[in-house]
């Protein structure tokens, strides 16, 4: 039998308990079956193609892409989720970019169009949605013909609702636009993500486009859970602690229970709730708490354990379960003493740590064994903590489970503070510091929210060149407002 952290080690490995938060697992809890909630991985008959740059996807294409011939130049996908870089070294269209002259000879991968295509089976007649975790690129979606979709923004999830189109068999269709093609919209061009610049090394900067994490149907009956939020708190005298869990979702049904169960870290019962809501307009909201006394504390690497408590949140409608969302959270109090002394558990802690960038700059695919890697070095180089940089997205759930578990503390950056003070700009900004936040903060790990520390320096091309006041810092405005959404959202956080 593995012991507690080997246990530990082993669910974030298998990807934890929710992909995101918006976008659930439907994982079932312990002692409860026959969810009406169902969600399918779809990642089996995909393929990909390249084409000339162009716009909507003409219905002849949309048509072919069903059959996906390799001799109409199609290259069948052995895993998904997969990047077009993934796919094409595959299958031996290119060499290993890190090679010498690698990334020069990727270059006319980003001047073309790529079009990912895949089939799958359903049942039509339910409630269905389909979930995209990760698209990297601006990509147009089609499902049986018909365009459902746009998405231009790496750093946030989509969910699209299908149910009327769905079919026993369908086509679904991933078309991503090349750097240099047309963008549709103000906010697609606002939401791109600018290539990696060459101090992180590849010269000339690669630009990885396509599916980096799973896409998934999810069918149910028109009672699901859209959001799980936890807040976790300790007070001052570490023998009391909190959790607050803030489920919203749709519902059909005149009210619904909201039924909340806390494992201690043995799997013990430590503590349940059961919360009722009545749906306005089809949506409700609820807050539950439950408290535990003298929880058992979790301590960064070197000072102490990592005991992790689960928090199981089901749907019920009548006595029937609709859904669970499971989770493990960490009891800490972190505070501090003065600025940049932090102290956890009423231990000061002594920061060691380096920037987390990115664990693979040619691909965004979850790589499990190379994290695991570098987590191994950072503990052999005595590490407690990363930065996590903001200059390129937040990484995967799965890293930040693996942090809770090896306890390692973040200094988590916001992504890319907008360079210029337009609306759509801050709106987007908001918009992902509020998504960030939402399901990042549950980890013990979490430190500390950093709104970029390096977006200012960007905000004047000849910032670094000169001695000169350039004035406010547009972005100023923006970082304030994210400011207010963490008060708003995590108070307890610095």
């Amino acid at each position: 039998m593995p012991n507690r952290r080997q246990f530990l080690l082993q669910v974030a490995a298998a990807g934890g308990t929710l992909a995101a938060t918006g976008t659930l697992s439907g994982q079932v809890a312990p002692g409860v079956c026959d969810e009406a909630v169902k969600t399918i991985e779809l990642h089996r008959r995909w393929s990909l193609k390249s084409i000339e740059p162009q716009g909507n996807l003409q219905a002849s294409f949309l048509s072919q892409a069903g059959e996906a011939r390799p001799e109409d130049g199609w290259l069948p996908v052995v895993a998904m989720p997969a990047m077009v870089h993934d796919v094409l070294l595959t299958h031996g269209v290119i060499e290993e970019p890190w090679l010498p002259g690698g990334t020069e000879k990727c270059i006319w991968i980003g001047e073309r169009d790529w079009v990912y295509a895949a089939t799958f089976s359903a049942q039509p007649g339910r409630m269905s949605r389909l979930h995209f975790l990760g698209l990297g690129g601006h990509a147009e979606i089609y499902m049986n013909g018909t365009r459902i979709a746009s998405h231009s923004d790496e750093h946030m999830p989509l969910t699209v609702e299908v149910t009327h189109l769905l079919r026993p068999t369908n086509v679904l269709v991933v078309h991503f636009r090349s750097k240099t093609g047309s963008v549709r919209d103000d906010k697609a061009q606002t939401a791109r993500q600018r290539p990696l610049g060459t101090y992180l090394g590849p010269n000339p900067p690669l630009s990885p486009v396509g599916i980096f994490d799973r896409v998934l149907l999810e069918t149910s009956e028109g009672n699901i859970l859209d959001e799980v939020v936890l807040g976790v708190t300790v007070d001052e005298s570490l023998k009391r602690g909190i959790v607050t869990i803030d489920a919203s979702g749709k519902a059909k049904e005149p009210q619904v229970t909201v039924h909340v169960k806390l494992l201690d870290p043995e799997g013990k019962p430590a503590a349940q709730v059961s919360t009722s809501a009545e749906p306005i307009e089809g949506c409700f909201k609820c807050r539950s708490v439950v408290e535990v006394d003298c929880p058992h504390l979790w301590w960064p690497r070197g000072y102490g354990d990592q005991p992790l408590y689960q928090v199981q949140t089901t749907l019920f409608v009548g006595d029937g379960p609709q859904q669970t969302v499971t989770r493990l959270v960490g009891f800490r109090r972190i505070t501090m003493t003065e600025p940049l002394h932090f102290v956890v558990n009423g231990v000061p802690v002594f920061l060691r740590g380096g920037a987390w960038v990115t664990p693979n700059l040619m691909s965004r695919v979850w790589d499990q064994s190379r994290v695991e890697k570098l987590f191994a070095l950072a503990e052999n180089a005595n590490f407690n903590t990363f930065r996590i940089w903001g200059e390129v997205a937040a990484p995967h759930d799965k890293f930040y489970e693996l942090a809770d578990v090896r306890g390692f503390l973040l200094w988590q950056d916001f992504v890319q503070l907008p360079m210029k003070p337009d609306e759509a700009s801050r709106a987007l900004a908001r918009e992902r510091a509020t998504w960030q936040l939402k399901r990042l903060k549950h980890h013990p790990s979490i430190l500390c929210w950093c709104g970029c520390n390096e977006a200012a320096m960007w905000a004047h091309e000849d910032y670094n060149k000169d001695f000169t006041d350039h004035g406010p810092w547009a972005g100023l405005k923006v970082a304030e407002e994210i400011g207010e959404i963490c008060k708003q959202l995590d108070p307890e956080r610095y």
